[in-house]
């Protein structure tokens, strides 16, 4: 058995491809659920079958699939060098 409610944790990086699944807590958006997953809302709604208004509830059980591949940190950190 494994533990479908666990979350993913900020800091971990997550490959595009990836399904989690995502227990809503109360405040939550399908925008900002799919921000912290580097995810589309569009998908979202489509994975769930969520209406056009993306309502959601506490509780609740999402497939949240990721779209985009997360920035390399160490690539992030990385400042620009100019020469002229």
């Amino acid at each position: 058995m494994y533990d479908a409610y666990a979350y993913m944790p900020r800091h971990s990086l997550n490959k595009a491809g990836e399904i989690y699944l995502y227990k809503v807590e109360k405040g939550d958006t399908v925008y900002q659920i799919a921000r912290q997953f580097n995810s589309d809302v569009e998908w979202i709604k489509a994975l769930n079958q969520l209406n056009q208004e993306a309502l959601i509830y506490p509780d609740q059980v999402l497939l949240i699939p990721v779209v985009y591949p997360m920035p390399r940190q160490d690539m992030m950190n990385r400042g620009y060098e100019l020469y002229f």
